[in-house]
């Protein structure tokens, strides 16, 4: 848990100093801070960022979104940020290997990262800077460019804005995932503050691990092009293939998030986009349904077909049925006629599915096959070891005090941070460790709650 919230832990919770490993860590983190505020300032403070704060200001950001973001700018020097960091004594050498300078390809030094960029910070869960990701002004390629890959750093399990939004994902317990970070920003200052985005990379199933460990629905907002229906069509199986009830939200005239708040407002995007997202199922069906000439009848029967292949596998007999009245309504085709074959489909699937096979829902499969006992269902790792530290909580004050300093009510679980905020409260009147005590005590306060 330490490596993954990025804070230094010393085995035995006595030892003296760090080990190298934890002070590069601290290092690495401090640049990334200090990096951060450098180019927060150059764009707010000084001639260089005037283009880019002009560029921002014209996107529809304001200063208070600037603010929140810590949105700034990378000049167009070579060294700026090489100088600002070898003046303060940092490593260049594991700077570049944290991803924030790189070598010069005769190597003989170093050369900015980034340069004539609009910069925007990167944050772990618990808010600390990890990374950057930049926009450049001009012409020129990349467009978007991200940090490398670091020990900080990965693309596959990072979320944009995820530090500040986590607190409404848990009241809300719900995500609203976007492609970028425009449109995370500008959702934000329409109101929508548990909106995250995936940083220039595909949606990966570590993504959509750390999202259910704080919400049960996710609604994809994706670009209203042909492009962003695609992903958000590729992301409904990892989605739901850890246990999401997923939503998909549509945007009329091929527009972009950010583009449809700037256009319509954020009231129309909250009641129409948001509030208006359809099922995953019903997505599948409108994206079908774009693929086939309905005016001829084979493209009619071809559209019937495919969307009785994802209509028949739907465990609810009810879902299935308002999604074939549908079906029927809008081709003109008899209700009854299609729930025929949809149920003839149906046996076809159950007969050739393996006993126990549960592959649409892989987060609740289990080994059920007849005069097998089932196999125990294996807790995530994370899960596993938020236990772990609370029963080194329950027999030690000095554990529960580091990790009232460092971790607080973060815990992934919700029973888990309620059972943390208990052990503070505890410790903070002065009472002694006392795990049977404890247990009991903790037991009584979960029988009763309704």
């Amino acid at each position: 848990m330490a490596e993954e919230a990025h804070i230094p832990f010393e085995d035995g919770m006595g030892g003296q100093g760090g080990s190298p490993r934890d002070q590069e860590l601290e290092q690495l983190l401090q640049a990334h801070e200090w990096t951060s505020k450098l180019y927060h300032y150059l764009l707010k403070n000084t001639e260089h960022g005037k283009p880019a704060l002009e560029y921002l200001r014209s996107r529809g950001f304001n200063d208070k979104a600037i603010d929140t973001f810590q949105i700034g700018y990378a000049p167009a020097r070579w060294d700026t940020l090489v100088q600002f960091l070898d003046k303060r004594s940092f490593d260049l050498n594991m700077m570049e290997k944290g991803g924030l300078i790189s070598s010069k390809q005769d190597g003989t030094g170093f050369v900015d990262r980034f340069r004539d960029r609009v910069i925007f910070p990167l944050h772990n869960r618990t808010g600390k800077v990890i990374a950057f990701a930049g926009r450049i002004l001009g012409e020129g390629q990349p467009k978007y460019l991200n940090s490398s890959e670091s020990r900080l750093f990965s693309k596959s399990r990072t979320l944009y804005n995820l530090h500040q939004a986590k607190t409404d994902i848990r009241k809300t317990r719900q995500f609203v995932l976007f492609e970028g970070y425009g449109d995370v920003i500008s959702a934000w200052d329409a109101g929508v503050h548990n909106g995250v985005a995936t940083m220039g990379t595909a949606l990966t199933e570590s993504h959509a691990n750390i999202m259910k460990s704080l919400a049960d629905e996710v609604i994809v907002c994706y670009d209203g092009d042909n492009a962003g229906q695609a992903a958000a069509l590729k992301s409904i199986p990892i989605l739901e293939g850890v246990g999401f009830n997923t939503k998909i939200a549509l945007l009329s005239d091929g527009l972009d998030p950010d583009e449809f708040i700037q256009k319509y407002g954020p009231e129309r995007f909250k009641s129409q986009v948001l509030d208006g997202a359809v099922t995953s199922v019903k997505f599948k069906l409108i994206y079908l349904k774009k693929n086939h000439i309905l005016l001829e009848e084979d493209g009619k029967i071809a559209y019937i077909k495919d969307a009785l292949e994802i209509i028949a596998p739907l465990p609810s007999p009810t879902e299935r049925e308002i999604y074939l009245k549908d079906l029927s309504a809008d081709l003109q085709v008899s209700f009854d006629s299609l729930k025929q074959e949809c149920n003839e489909l149906r046996q076809a699937m159950q007969k050739k599915a393996p006993v126990g096979d549960n592959k649409a829902k892989r987060w609740n499969n289990g080994r059920h096959k007849t005069g097998q006992a089932s196999m125990p269902t294996l807790l995530p790792a994370y899960q596993v070891a938020e236990r772990r530290l609370l029963f080194y909580m329950l027999q030690d004050e000095e554990v529960a005090q580091y990790v009232s300093k460092h971790l607080g009510d973060d815990f992934n679980i919700d029973d888990h941070a309620a059972i943390a905020a208990y052990l503070y409260a505890y410790y903070a009147q002065g009472k002694e460790p006392d795990a049977s005590r404890l247990y009991l005590r903790l037991r009584m306060i979960v029988l009763r709650r309704p």
